[in-house]
């Protein structure tokens, strides 16, 4: 366990942190006394000064760092968000993708996996089915004609429950289409476009309705996420 203290590379780190350490030490002495001399009773408030500054610039380098950080992690979302759009292109699945989208709260990267995982949606014969396989529904207790519901199943495909309780966020704001939203579905028939509506006028009502009873905020947004994976029109 102690067998690192027999090598020598950790005494050399060692060391170089005692020293370091030290330098500081004395730096701060120094500026110190160099303080008194020039300032004498001043001597804090100059010293305290000079530390602020010192601060305020390794933070504004610490700030820029984390900007530069952001700034690669979104240029790297944008790349692979394009990536999807090409690849969709070519998918025989790709108009089902593009129907979901009239849905409020389903981008392309919630459509596109959310249909990856789910496959040929006509293999479910009603939208009960696709809750359960989703993992959507409470779970069941019964004894004779007792009935007990407690929480979630959560069996079912995990990453499609995750993008549809995504998505089930966008419906606590009232009924609205906004630019983005027009934007998606511009293209699709206006059948489609007024089952999207409409599904986002009932599930906004929905919301504000689970909410006023004081249902929990999770279970509020679980049941708009239920009731969107039965908006897909099996």
């Amino acid at each position: 366990m102690l067998s690192f203290l027999a090598d020598r590379t950790y005494w050399h780190l060692f060391l170089a942190q005692i020293v370091a350490l030290l330098g500081t030490g004395l730096a701060t002495i120094a500026l110190g006394l160099l303080a008194y001399d020039l300032s004498g009773e001043r001597a804090g408030l100059v010293l305290g000064t000079i530390f602020t500054i010192k601060m305020v610039a390794y933070q504004q380098i610490a700030f820029e760092e984390l900007k530069r950080a952001i700034d690669q992690i979104e240029a790297r979302i944008a790349t692979l968000d394009q990536t999807i759009e090409t690849a969709i292109k070519s998918w025989h699945f790709a108009p089902v993708v593009d129907a979901l989208q009239a849905l409020r709260g389903i981008n392309t990267t919630i459509a596109a996996t959310v249909v990856a995982e789910i496959g040929d949606i006509t293999r479910f014969e009603n939208p009960r089915q696709l809750m359960a396989w989703l993992g959507l529904v409470p779970s069941e207790h019964s004894s004779g004609s007792n009935i007990r519901r407690g929480r979630l199943t959560k069996t079912g495909n995990a990453l499609a429950r995750t993008m549809l309780v995504e998505a089930g966020w966008s419906y606590r704001h009232p009924p609205k289409e906004g630019h983005p939203y027009l934007k998606r579905p511009a293209h699709l028939p206006q059948q489609i476009k007024d089952i999207g509506w409409k599904a986002q006028t009932r599930l906004c009502n929905r919301y504000r309705h689970l909410s006023r009873v004081g249902k929990p905020q999770p279970r509020v947004i679980a049941a708009i996420a239920r009731e969107l994976a039965g908006s897909f029109g099996i």
